[in-house]
C-alpha cells in the first residue's frame, strides 16, 4: 500500500510542527481558563498520534470505508486533553470550547462513570480565525 508509505513520510515531515501547534494551542486554552478564572479546575495534556496507531486504525475498522491517502484526512492526529475534576465544570469548558472554537463533531461517552467515575466528552475541532494570535 503505497499511499501508508507516503503518509508514513508527511507525518515524518510534519511531527514537529503537530508539537509545536500543540504546544502553542494548549497556552493558548491555558490563557483563556486564566480570563475565565477556571485554571485551577483543569490539568491540560496533548499528544500527537503514534504512527504504528495511525496504520492500525487505517488497516482495521476506524477509517472504513473512507481510507485516507493523504495525511490532512485523518482528523484525530493531533489533540489536547482537559481533565476536569468535577462534573459540574463541563458546562463552562464547552462553553469556552464552543466560542473558540469551530465544532465539527461533538460524541459523549459516559459508560465508564458508573464503574470508575469516569466520563468524557470527546470534540472534534478546527480553531477559529485569529484565536491563536488575539
Amino acid at each position: 500500500m503505497l499511499y501508508i508509505e507516503d503518509i508514513k513520510s508527511e507525518y515524518e515531515r510534519n511531527y514537529r510542527l503537530y508539537g509545536d501547534f500543540l504546544e502553542e494551542v494548549k497556552n493558548k486554552f491555558k490563557d483563556i481558563l486564566c480570563k475565565n478564572e477556571m485554571q485551577k479546575i483543569s490539568e491540560i495534556t496533548s499528544r500527537i498520534k503514534d504512527f504504528e496507531s495511525i496504520t492500525h486504525n487505517i488497516n482495521n475498522y476506524k477509517y472504513k470505508p473512507i481510507i485516507p491517502h493523504k495525511l490532512c484526512e485523518i482528523t484525530d492526529l493531533a489533540g489536547i486533553r482537559i481533565t476536569l475534576l468535577f462534573k459540574r465544570d463541563i458546562e463552562a469548558i464547552c462553553k469556552i470550547i464552543e466560542t473558540y472554537f469551530e465544532e465539527k463533531r461533538k460524541k459523549r461517552i459516559f459508560q465508564l462513570e458508573q464503574q470508575f467515575g469516569y466520563g468524557s466528552l470527546h470534540y472534534e475541532v478546527k480553531i477559529k480565525k485569529g484565536v491563536l494570535h488575539s
